[in-house]
């Protein structure tokens, strides 16, 4: 038979306490038990079912046979262990089903029918334990005692108080379970179940509440088990049996859980006070405190972890301690706690501490990986804060921390880094004279490093911060002691990408301090250098170089520097136009030197190159105006005109030069006859001259000449213009609106023709006492012109049925027309009045023809139809009669002297309307209708 099995109470009981309930209770028949002593059966050989079968056989067929005794306490342990063998399978392979219930009725039946038989305390023990598998573990329990009772000193005595202690423990009678687990650990210390009461009584005492007994009891299982072993963190693991790491384990959780209930202000060395010191504290420090992270009580395992530090400060594992601290701080984001924590662990175990001194290099070793760690992370914390906070203590405090950082690792593989950063933030705080100093130990005295050139670069940048902030008077010397540290650079790392923009900087320095010898060798130093594609650093070079010749007049040597700038700039880059200007300006300053040597053909060509060799227009058109003047002085009147000319087309933004190259052109146009080009140059002129009467002149003139060559757009802007530039030139100004009204009609703009043959009426009427014969005639010829539509619309108007309605309209028509030439007779202007009579006669006759030729009522009949004619014909008769009084009228102007083309359209039309009269004109003389 095997014993009672418990292993699986241990890890049952640790779940239950980690939910705050009692745990499960524990079964016997879960445990093993341990083998009784009975005769030699070979129960492995025989097959349980024919042998409970053969059993039941017997005790039913005989029962008062001898072996009926044996074959009854047979039979009931055949039946438990097939039900203990079979317990796990939800259905056996058997042929029935072993039933604990069946052991027990033998088992009971066997204790009654022999109660003093020597056999009771195997029986009852058995008992016990198919009690147990059945679940009942209150009989279980009362069988125990039963034993316990009967055979105090017996075999399973031990045994029987343990599983007397877990059934009362499974029943939540913690009290009776703590007397069965005291009797064992009091009075069996060599038992099997000695270390299981121990476990079992502290979780008794526990569940009482009874936290300091519980405490004390699982210290004294610890004490069993450690044997004096000092142990820490997970060694645990260390150990070869995997059922003692688990009791450990176990009972440190327990343990674990009985100092939380006493509060985190009771430290855990308050209960080693009283209990004694143990060589494992630590272990129970460091298990505390992970099961404080793992309730994410962060503070209260960083409290104890730090408690573990203090109460063993010289301990090994002290350091490792505050490390524990440390990520407590950070798991419950505690960024100040964190950082003080990392703080406190660089003084408590730097270089400087007390500690570092009592521990050997194998402690330093350990400890080096932390430092390195914490005193980056608190350079870098504080160094971020001072840069978003801008506060000096934070500054100060990172600068500390860089400090000690090179100072615990001077020659360290980041200490080179470090100092770099030290160089940053003490720049960061404004504290440029000591970055200066640490940049350039940084970059000169470690060996190579990445931040080398860095350093090094910014050590110059550091020299500009400090020449900005000091008096006048010490410039001069830093800005010499800045100029060597960037020939240093350049010496120290001369592949960096950036020496060439360091020697082109210290060029611009040296240019800046009219050094222009130091210039131009620092210059040469620079484009000796072989070519690294800082096209950017070179230019600039060559710019200053350019701007040093120049300077000292070397404008040939200047013009040379220039050209190699623009070589080096792509054909779209914004600064090749200043480089351009530069360039045609050291060339310009060539081409006066020529003029005023006497070379003026020199200086013609050489200015003329400037616009394709260094197109500035600031400069290559003076130039060329230059070159055109030139060209004028020796009487070259052909390319100097294609000169002005090209300077014309360039639109020129100087109102100076543009007013001399009209003047020229307009000299040479007028040499050369070409009037309209003039008339453009006059007009250029006119913008530009500040007198008005010779602008009104240039103005007039020009479009004079517009109008005469065709011009007609640029004659009627220009006459425009006169009339707003010079309103109070009467005569012109309507000389210039009958221009306009001529022009528009030229145009095919027949409403902006008949508004100025308007502004002429209006201007003519406004003009008072002012008023000429001119302005008369102007307004005459105005009033008729504007006339003419309403004749036309007069004209257009037809007769038809009905023809009142059609007459009304019509005469409506002819009313308005004949008022607009009585109008124009009221000039008195002899060649107005004839044309305005002629068409007033012309209205008449029209009138009078159209009513002959209107159309007739329908359904007449032929005498109706003669009648209605013959009333028409009275009508038209009438109006026949007017016009030819005024066709008549017309004639009387001959006795003047006036036979205008309105006068002989008078007498055509007479000649047709009174031909007895007026048909006997001379031969030669074709009449016409005149009517349009």
């Amino acid at each position: 038979m095997n014993r009672f099995r418990s292993s699986c109470l241990l890890s049952v009981l640790l779940l239950s306490a980690c939910a705050s309930a009692p745990p499960e209770a524990p079964r016997i028949a879960d445990l093993n038990d341990k083998p009784l002593i009975l005769p030699p059966v070979k129960t492995a050989e025989i097959n349980p079912d024919a042998a409970s079968t053969t059993y039941h056989t017997f005790l039913k067929d005989a029962p008062n046979d001898p072996a009926y005794r044996e074959a009854l306490r047979r039979s009931a342990d055949i039946e438990l262990e097939s039900a203990q063998r079979q317990r796990p399978a939800a259905i056996t392979p058997s042929r029935r089903k072993p039933s604990t219930q069946e052991a027990i009725r033998l088992y009971r039946e066997y204790l009654n029918k022999y109660p003093g038989d020597a056999n009771n305390e195997q029986v009852l023990y058995q008992l016990a334990k198919a009690y147990d598998l059945s679940g009942q573990l209150e009989d279980s329990l009362a069988t125990l005692q039963r034993l316990l009772h009967q055979y105090p000193k017996g075999q399973y005595t031990d045994e029987a108080l343990f599983r007397s202690g877990e059934a009362y423990f499974s029943l939540q009678q913690y009290l009776p379970a703590e007397h069965s687990f005291r009797r064992i650990i009091q009075g069996y210390p060599n038992t099997l179940y000695f270390e299981r009461s121990l476990y079992m009584l502290g979780w008794s005492l526990y569940l009482q509440n009874r936290f300091e007994d519980s405490l004390q009891t699982f210290l004294d299982l610890l004490d069993r088990k450690l044997n004096g072993t000092s142990l820490a963190g997970d060694e645990l693991s260390e150990m070869t049996s995997p059922a003692d790491r688990e009791l450990l384990d176990d009972s440190l959780k327990v343990i674990c859980l009985a100092l939380s209930y006493q509060g985190v202000n009771k430290p855990i060395a308050h209960n080693f006070d009283r209990h004694g010191d143990r060589p494992y504290e630590a272990l129970i420090y460091h298990r505390l405190g992970e099961f404080y992270l793992g309730k994410q009580r962060y503070l209260d395992a960083a409290h104890t972890f730090i408690n573990m530090t203090r109460r063993f400060p010289n301990h090994e594992l002290a350091p490792q301690f505050q490390q524990y601290a440390i990520k407590a701080y950070e798991k419950g984001d505690f960024t100040d706690l964190f950082f003080d924590a990392k703080a406190t662990f660089v003084k408590k175990y730097g270089v400087s501490s007390h500690y570092w001194q009592s521990h050997e290099e194998r402690i330093h070793q350990r400890l080096r990986q932390y430092l390195a760690k914490d005193i980056k992370d608190l350079a870098a914390h504080y160094h971020h804060l001072a840069r978003h906070e801008k506060k000096i203590q934070e500054f100060d405090a990172a600068v500390s921390w860089y400090r000690e950082y090179i100072r615990t690792f001077p020659s360290g593989a980041d200490t080179a880094e470090m100092n770099f950063m030290l160089a940053e933030c003490l720049h960061d705080a404004g504290r440029y004279q000591e970055a200066l100093t640490e940049y350039e130990r940084s970059a000169y005295q470690y060996p190579s490093h990445q931040h080398g050139a860095e350093s090094g670069y910014a050590a110059l940048l550091a020299y500009k911060e400090i020449i900005s902030r000091l008096p006048d008077d010490q410039h001069d010397q830093w800005r010499r002691r800045a100029i060597a540290s960037a020939i240093r650079f350049s010496e120290h790392f001369p592949d960096d990408g950036r020496v060439d923009k360091v020697l082109a900087n210290t060029v611009d320095e040296l240019y800046a301090m009219h050094d222009y010898a130091g210039t131009i060798d620092a210059a040469q130093r620079l484009l000796a250098r072989p070519d690294r594609g800082n096209a950017k650093a070179r230019r600039d070079v060559w710019i200053i170089l350019g701007h040093a010749r120049s300077t000292t007049g070397d404008y040939v040597g200047a013009q040379k520097a220039y050209q190699s700038v623009l070589k080096l700039l792509p054909a779209g880059d914004p600064h090749r136009t200043g480089i351009i200007e530069n360039l045609a300006a050291s060339m310009y300053k060539q081409g006066e030197q020529l003029r005023t040597a006497g070379d003026l053909q020199g200086a013609i060509a050489l200015f003329m190159r400037i616009e394709q060799e260094a197109p500035a227009p600031s400069i290559w058109m003076i130039a060329k105006y230059d070159a055109a003047a030139a060209l004028i002085q020796v009487k070259d009147w052909n390319k100097a005109a294609a000169v002005l000319e090209d300077l014309h087309r360039s639109k020129l933004a100087d109102s100076r030069l543009r007013h001399g190259v009209s003047e020229k052109l307009a000299l040479v146009y007028m040499q050369t006859g070409q009037k309209w080009k003039a008339a453009r140059e006059m007009e250029a002129l006119a913008a530009s001259d500040a007198d008005p009467a010779k602008r009104r002149e240039l103005v007039w003139e020009a479009a004079t000449l517009y109008r005469e060559n065709g011009a007609a757009v640029d004659a009627v802007r220009l006459y425009r213009r006169f009339i707003n530039e010079f309103p109070t030139a009467f005569d012109d100004t309507m000389e210039a609106r009958h221009f306009l009204s001529v022009l528009y009609t030229k145009l095919g703009k027949p409403k902006r023709a008949s508004h100025w043959l308007t502004e002429i009426i209006k201007a003519d009427a406004a003009a008072g006492a002012a008023r000429t014969d001119r302005s008369r005639q102007l307004a005459g010829e105005a009033t008729l012109s504007i006339a003419q539509p309403l004749l036309q619309a007069y004209r257009r108007a037809r007769l038809t049925l009905p023809l009142k309605k059609s007459l009304k309209v019509k005469k409506a028509l002819m009313e308005k027309a004949i008022a607009a030439y009585k109008k124009a007779l009221a000039y008195q202007v002899a060649e107005v009045s004839t044309a305005a009579t002629f068409q007033l006669g012309n209205i008449y006759d029209h009138f009078s023809r159209a009513i002959a030729a209107s159309e007739r009522p329908r359904g007449l009949s032929k005498a109706e139809l003669e009648q209605y004619n013959i009333l028409l014909e009275d009508q038209s008769y009438q109006f026949q009669d007017k016009a030819i009084q005024l066709y008549e009228a017309n004639l009387k102007y001959m006795a003047d002297g006036i036979y205008d083309g309105s006068v002989k359209a008078s007498l055509k039309a007479l000649a047709i309307l009174y031909p007895v009269r007026y048909a006997k004109t001379e031969k030669s003389e074709v009449f016409f209708d005149a009517a349009p």
